[in-house]
């Protein structure tokens, strides 16, 4: 009896033994859970920090494109504000037109722009682009201070589109003209103001009321009156000449689609018209303007002279196809009138 109550006694020691060997054990492990709980949160916080650094380092646009710039490489240093680059948007790009502040007004409507279509090209190549006009901007710069900018902006499907800083010619697509009368540009001064002949024959100024400029010609609110063709500084208001008219219909305005207009007689630069052309049917127009020798004395041309002259006209980038043909038929002529000569040497 007293052999197994020393086995008894033993067994209980071991036991107790292995039970306090566990619960060390479990300590053990607790306190390990614990500490990995502490490096779970020290891990969290050196993410969350490494993520606010790699924030701080890391530029994100606005917006998606082409970037233009240089390419950056880890580990470079920038200084503030550095500039590496630039992002087009191929969806939003605009074109800055520098026209005139008649041009501007022109194309603008009580409270801003009118949405007129624009189709741009670039010189030298046969791309071309479709724009619409947007709004004005203002542009400072040190040579004129302060200027006016007509902003048009692409068509999205306008692509493929011009680089940027690249120059275009741009087509404004006014609406049309009904109703208007074209003069030569030529008659009508910058204070939109032209020559008209009294029933004496003596020479007034009258204003007319500029609607556009089309190439030669200028495109006015509808008048019935004769007026001179080709002003010059010895021709002015109060002076008495007599009437010479140019022959057939050379130099008449061009056709333009969409625009009813109604050309009057000229009066030629030496000879101003009577006022009113009365021998006129209702309904049909006068004597294109512009653009033919007119009369007064003519001249014989020595033959150095008549071929400078031609080659002048061929040579001619701005003159139009018609008035150019006109003009090389009356320099082939033995005779030329003096007038025509003295406004062919005259001009730039």
């Amino acid at each position: 009896m007293q052999t197994d109550a020393d086995t008894a006694h033993l067994s209980l020691l071991t036991a107790q033994q292995t039970l306090a060997a566990s619960r060390s054990a479990l300590a053990d492990l607790e306190a390990e859970e614990d500490q990995l709980g502490l490096d779970i949160d020290d891990a969290g916080r050196a993410t969350r920090t490494a993520a606010r650094a790699l924030a701080d380092l890391t530029i994100t646009a606005g917006l998606s494109g082409t970037y233009h710039g240089t390419v950056p490489v880890i580990g470079d240093a920038l200084s503030n504000g550095e500039e590496l680059g630039t992002i087009t948007d191929l969806d939003a790009l605009e074109v800055r037109l520098d026209l005139t502040a008649r041009e501007i007004a022109r194309v603008s409507a009580v409270g801003g722009l009118m949405p007129l279509k624009v189709s741009l090209s670039t010189p030298g190549t046969p791309r071309q682009y479709e724009a619409q006009l947007h709004h004005v901007s203002l542009t400072a710069s040190d040579d004129i201070g302060t200027a006016r900018q007509v902003v048009a902006w692409l068509e999205p499907g306008a692509c493929p589109c011009p680089l940027p800083g690249e120059f275009v010619l741009a087509n404004i697509q006014e609406p049309a003209l009904r109703d208007v009368t074209l003069l030569p540009a030529s008659a009508v001064t910058l204070a939109d103001e032209v020559l008209v002949p009294d029933a004496d024959n003596r020479l007034q100024t009258r204003k007319v009321e500029r609607l556009r400029a089309m190439g030669d010609f200028i495109a006015v609110a509808p008048v019935d009156f004769d007026y001179v063709v080709q002003r010059s500084p010895q021709i002015g208001a109060g002076l008495v000449i007599s009437p010479q008219w140019p022959e057939g219909d050379a130099g008449a305005p061009p056709e333009a689609d969409d625009t009813t207009t109604d050309a009057h007689r000229p009066a030629s630069p030496t000879a101003p018209a009577r006022a009113g052309n009365p021998e006129r049917e209702p309904g049909q127009p006068r004597a294109g303007p512009a653009g033919g020798p007119g009369g007064g004395p003519a001249v014989t041309l020595a033959p150095e002279r008549r071929a400078a002259l031609i080659a002048r006209i061929k040579a001619s980038d701005t003159m139009p196809e018609r008035q150019r043909d006109r003009a090389l038929q009356v320099l082939a002529q033995d005779s030329v009138p003096e007038a025509f000569l003295q406004r062919l040497e005259t001009q730039d």
